[in-house]
């Protein structure tokens, strides 16, 4: 008797630790959803649908439930193994197999006093604190409906009365749909509003002849990349009095004429004495392995090298290339030879760039060397590539050619940066 009971016991036991555990949306689901989610799935955000209630959400539970499951989305490029980031939207094994209990049990909502407000998870920067500045395009842009693509670089004036430094910054599209990306530059030269004045359109489509003479790049906007840029407490990217905020839009193809208005909302640093944030990139002038050049139906791998000439403390890293990229990947070696990975990205996606914000503070030591690899595939059977019948490509600004670079935020080193972790906002 006592053998028999042990073995139902077992038994019940066994069966108990198989079957899924009890989810419903309010407990379980909504945090995963409006943390990974909501970035897109918003009200006038990329994606095509909000996910910003328990209905909103139910109704494309099992839909949810595939592309999660096999990693479509949320989309996140960088490979998690390799090196770890802030706002990480790559959904855990748990947190996918929440998901996929939730919709085989019915989608349940769950009690009433568990309910989550979708908004408590944006960035507390656009909930609690009104910009210090606002500065938007002095007059809508219109695209023009043939079906191309268009640059256009905006030269706005900021009529600062002193240097100011900016912790937080948000690029806001005022044509969601068109906007493809952007990128945000202060010039205090004065030479970029002198080329717009200088052409009878609002804005100039040339960009190349003033980028270099720019302060340097304040902030973009980059697909699923919407919301405020936050950097560390006590530090800051400095705005020139009287200097100029120049925005460089590049406007996705659209059959229709249709119009944009973008703006920059600014948050000043607090305290006296902001660490400034720097910036360079390892780019084409730092490649190792012959001239940039992929030739039709070919695939093309480019190796670069480039010395940082101090000592720094990485904040974030920006890695950069069009259609035709397959694979990225940096990482740092210091002089003692340890190898720091910076950032590896196994499948590129043209449509789903980022901005990578490190979860703590890099020491990069002074005369370490940066490493950038990227492959490319330039042939007919590559379903990205934007020309067919291929044909060879070199470095340019328009999404048809192609690019490689990748942009690094830092401090100059301070004794002690390494054990700062960058808290989430």
């Amino acid at each position: 008797m006592i053998y028999r009971v042990l073995i139902i016991i077992f038994l019940l036991v066994a069966y108990s630790c198989d079957s899924p555990p009890s989810v419903n949306f309010n407990e379980d689901i909504a945090p995963i959803v409006y943390t990974k989610c909501q970035s897109c799935h918003k009200k006038g955000g990329i994606a095509p649908f909000a996910f910003t209630n328990y209905s909103e959400v139910a109704d494309y539970a099992k839909m949810i439930k595939e592309v999660t499951a096999s990693r479509y989305m949320p989309p996140w490029s960088a490979d998690p193994y390799y090196q770890s980031y802030l706002y990480e939207r790559a959904l855990s094994k748990d947190e996918i197999d929440l998901i996929g209990y939730w919709v085989e049990q019915g989608f349940p909502e769950g009690p009433e006093h568990l309910k989550k407000n979708a908004d408590d998870f944006l960035p507390s920067d656009t909930l609690q604190r009104k910009p210090d500045l606002t500065i938007c395009m002095e007059e809508s842009f219109i695209i023009k409906g043939n079906n191309k693509d268009a640059y256009q670089t905006f030269v706005i004036p900021v009529n600062l009365e002193k240097d100011r430094f900016v912790q937080s910054m948000e690029f806001r599209p005022g044509n969601i749909s068109v906007v493809h990306h952007a990128q945000v530059l202060v010039d205090s030269s004065g030479r970029a509003y002198a080329i717009d004045q200088k052409t009878p359109e609002y804005g100039f489509n040339t960009f190349s002849e003033m980028r270099l003479r720019a302060n340097g790049i304040l902030t973009g906007y980059l697909p699923g990349g919407e919301g405020p840029v936050k950097y560390p407490d006590g530090t800051g990217k400095k705005v020139y009095k009287n200097s100029y905020v120049i925005f460089n839009i590049h406007y996705a193809p659209v059959p229709y004429e249709t119009e944009d208005l973008s703006c920059l909302d600014l948050y000043f640093s607090k305290g006296k004495k902001p660490r400034a944030i720097k910036g360079q990139t390892v780019n084409m002038r730092h490649i190792t392995n012959g001239e940039f050049l992929i030739k039709a139906n070919q695939t093309k791998y480019f190796h670069a090298q480039k010395t940082i000439p101090e000592d720094i403390s990485l904040i974030a890293i920006w890695p950069h290339m069009h259609f035709r990229g397959k694979k990225f990947e940096a990482y740092a070696e210091t002089p003692q030879g340890k190898t720091i990975p910076l950032v590896k990205i196994n499948n590129w996606d043209f449509n789903w760039q980022n901005a990578y914000f490190l979860k703590q503070l890099i020491h990069i030591p002074k005369a370490s060397n940066i490493y950038m690899e990227g492959t490319f595939d330039n042939r007919a059977s590559n379903p990205f590539n934007p020309v067919l019948p291929p044909v060879d490509v070199r470095w340019g600004s328009s999404s048809l050619d192609e690019m490689l670079i990748l942009g690094l935020e830092y401090l100059d080193y301070k004794t002690g940066d390494e054990n700062q972790a960058l808290d989430e906002y």
